[in-house]
C-alpha cells in the first residue's frame, strides 16, 4: 500500500513537470512562429521591393 503511494505521488510530480514543459514549449513555438511571419513579411517586401 506504501509502496503504492509513493508511485502515486511519482507519478503525479512527473505528469506536472511533462505539463511545465508542455507549457514552455507551446510558449516558445508561439514566439518562434511570432518572428517567422516577420521575418517573411520582411522578406516579400524586399523582394517586391526589387521586382517594383
Amino acid at each position: 500500500m506504501i509502496i503504492t503511494m509513493q508511485n502515486e505521488e511519482r507519478m503525479q510530480k512527473i505528469e506536472q513537470q511533462i505539463d511545465l514543459i508542455k507549457s514552455k514549449v507551446q510558449w516558445i513555438h508561439w514566439v518562434a512562429t511570432f518572428f517567422m511571419a516577420i521575418f517573411c513579411t520582411d522578406a516579400v517586401i524586399r523582394i517586391l521591393g526589387v521586382l517594383t
